[in-house]
């Protein structure tokens, strides 16, 4: 498992036998592919499982003013540019590996997407607007 906040993401899973926990920021190419090389390293990688992501509320125009660009730019980076940069790094490592089968299959990306795509709620703007365009 690799994840940003590490101590928070194992909470009451740390003891699982022959499991390996990494920190890395998804938007950090250099950090999470130092990562997926450490979990090819192991063995093949043949699974990404794709879910990091942020959802902090902030309204668009709100009683505090505008929606902070910083706010959304640091959601849209962690929720969609992330999502890519990890699907793009483990693709890269799993078409290292042999293929299972006769189709040539080495590995499986599973992207985790949200109904909120499609019906935001308020104060969503960014995650919403986030997981839209990961979605397509």
């Amino acid at each position: 498992m690799v994840a940003l906040d590490l101590a928070r993401s194992i909470e009451g899973a740390d003891d699982i036998p022959g499991v390996e926990y990494r920190e890395a920021d998804v938007t950090d190419v250099d950090g999470l592919g130092a990562a997926i090389e450490h979990a090819a390293s192991l063995g093949p990688l043949r699974v990404l499982v794709n879910c990091a992501g942020i959802g902090p509320s902030e309204r668009v125009l709100g009683r505090k003013g505008m929606h902070d660009l910083a706010l959304y730019a640091r959601v849209v980076g962690i929720n969609l540019v992330g999502t890519f940069n990890a699907l793009a790094l483990c693709a890269a490592e799993m078409a290292k590996t042999e293929p299972v089968d006769a189709d040539g299959q080495r590995g499986v990306i599973i992207n985790t997407a949200s109904v909120a795509a499609f019906d935001g709620q308020v104060g969503q703007a960014a995650y919403s607007s986030s997981k839209g365009a990961s979605s397509g």
